[in-house]
């Protein structure tokens, strides 16, 4: 079986550790800057160390902003498809403002490929297999929130359905699992960018696997990725893939029913379904299929893949009508184009990503406080530093529920019933409902702390009260009231000289007791006294929950 027309994006999902790379550039970020403002000019900074090469033979990460919206523009069209608030929030433009103005939170950047060469991803196995791909679309997506998203877009070389769905499988790989499966060809043992330009062709850059080590807690991240996010240093642990060994894979593939489609039972309309859902089908996997059975889709967690038929007959279809979902098809035409593939299908799938992404992040990030929370109660206190991080993370938290997350992105049902199934498969739902009831717990937990730490508080200005108060009112009480014999025995020492003498010890012993005791309450809670005389500085803004942790 063969296809008349093989594209892949290869989306690699990213979490950066804001609070580490603002310490570790400071000439980006100065002291009380936004992250999305040193955003240019940390992506303009020259490469260094493995990626030399490979951006010096490569242009640079440049800022693509939408900046024309006429009817025959690519916004006019990808904006039109989505909601106002949408077009707000997940769009790099200049309507109204500067392309530089800090109320963009998504950054768009691109890098031009020179149309005279050739940029080639390629990959081997232990076996001797190989794997090959024309990169014709490499762009990045970096938001306020942290995260990023890396697009590869390759036309896969050759036509053959089984070696595309290879291609798929391989280059899609960032890192091998275990040792076995380098030497099965499970994984790749070598990765490389390589520029053809005429008859020459020069590796900018690969990973031969040879000795694979993890950074810290981190996967070992291949040098053709490390290259391309060349602004950030790995090796620091500044930024973090989030999903599993795997790119998401987004593909599209042509059949001519002309040239004959597989028949009933036959192994090329099982791999119809591999390349629908590369082997990770389920019976909750997203598929649609267009009104007359000439689209087919498949969405997994690790996919997305379209496959589209032309010039069908109805018998032709009747073999691929398995792979359609029981449910109702898409009701756009407009799904079943390559354009759609290119834009609408594809901006989609990078906002569901980018809500995955972030959510991991953020499930992340709520362990490390939790963990943080828990060293303060056993430790019984709760520090400032401890309390700044919760707020920071609520309020983050807060802001991506209500500035970024949409369950409607489009004005049309369908399209929104699309969008939510893509959400469904990536568990947004499920993940946001969890965070949000750890971040209950945890608000809570601080709410009943200070609960606990006011009543302790209160006891102690009480028992302060009582011993330091209780001399002045027996003091007023009796010098107020009484006279004649009273004071001139007590206070005056006239006749019974030692009752005046035994009081003034007993109030004596009892002014350095009362003294005494305030003293060793005030000692033992005296951090708490201090804060009070000297206030404890603020967290760093800029600091790491990462690496403090």
């Amino acid at each position: 079986m063969r296809f008349e027309r093989i594209y892949t994006y290869f989306l690699f999902p990213f979490a950066l550790d804001c609070g580490a790379i603002r310490a570790d550039h400071p000439q980006e970020w100065p002291r009380d800057s936004k992250w999305i403002e040193g955003l240019d000019a940390w992506i303009e900074r020259p490469a260094d160390g493995p990626s030399v090469l490979a951006m010096k033979r490569l242009k640079p990460w440049k800022r693509a902003t939408y900046t024309q919206f006429d009817a025959a523009s690519p916004a006019y069209t990808d904006l039109l498809f989505f909601t106002s608030i949408v077009r707000h929030v997940f769009f790099d433009t200049n309507i109204g403002r500067g392309s530089d103005d800090e109320e963009n939170q998504l950054r768009s950047y691109t890098i031009s490929l020179d149309p005279s060469s050739h940029l080639w991803f390629e990959g081997a196995d232990g076996l001797g297999r190989t794997a090959r791909a024309e990169v014709q679309d490499l762009r990045l997506f970096l938001s306020a929130e942290g995260v990023g998203i890396l697009s590869i877009g390759a036309v896969l070389d050759g036509h053959d359905a089984r070696r595309a769905l290879w291609t798929n499988r391989r280059l899609r790989k960032l890192y091998p699992v275990d040792a076995a499966s380098l030497r099965d060809g499970r994984s790749p043992n070598w990765l490389a960018l390589r520029l053809e330009e005429g008859e020459q062709v020069e590796t900018l850059c690969e990973e031969k696997f040879e000795n694979p080590h993890m950074v810290g807690f981190y996967p070992p991240l291949p040098i053709t990725i490390q290259s391309l996010l060349y602004f950030a240093d790995y090796s620091l642990e500044e930024f973090e893939p989030v999903l599993d060994e795997n790119m998401l894979v987004y593909s599209f593939a042509e059949l001519d029913a002309g040239q004959g489609l597989p028949a009933t039972g036959s192994p090329d309309l099982d791999m119809v379904g591999e390349f629908l859902f590369l082997g990770h089908s389920h019976e909750g996997a997203v598929r649609y299929t267009s009104p007359d059975a000439t689209t087919l889709i498949g969405i997994t967690a690790h996919n997305c893949s379209v496959l589209h038929v032309k010039h069908p007959s109805q018998p032709d279809i009747g073999a691929l009508s398995r792979y359609c979902a029981p449910g109702p098809p898409i009701e756009r035409g407009e799904l079943d184009s390559w354009q759609a593939f290119q834009s609408h299908l594809y901006l989609m799938l990078v906002i569901a990503s980018f809500y995955r992404t972030v959510l991991m992040d953020f499930g992340e990030r709520s362990a490390l406080v939790a963990r943080r929370l828990l060293h303060d109660q056993q430790a019984g206190k709760l520090t400032l530093a401890s309390i700044e991080m919760v707020n920071r993370f609520r309020t983050e938290f807060l802001h991506f529920s209500g500035y970024w997350h949409f369950d409607d992105i489009s004005n049309k049902k369908a399209d929104n019933d699309f969008f939510r199934r893509i959400c469904s498969e990536y568990r947004i739902t499920e993940m946001k409902s969890v965070l949000t009831s750890e971040l209950r717990h945890m608000t809570e937990f601080v709410y009943n702390f200070y609960q606990l730490r006011t009543t302790e508080a209160v006891n102690r200005l009480a028992l302060l009260s009582l011993i330091f108060g209780g001399g002045a009112v027996l003091t007023g009480f009796f010098g107020m009231n009484f006279g004649r014999e009273f004071t001139q025995i007590v206070f005056e020492g006239r006749g019974s000289s030692w009752v005046h003498y035994l009081l003034v010890a007993v109030v004596t012993v009892f002014v350095f007791g009362s003294l005494l005791l305030g003293t060793i309450v005030v000692l033992r809670s005296w951090r708490e006294y201090f804060a009070i005389l000297n206030p404890p500085p603020s967290r760093d803004p800029d600091s790491s929950i990462k690496r403090d942790s």
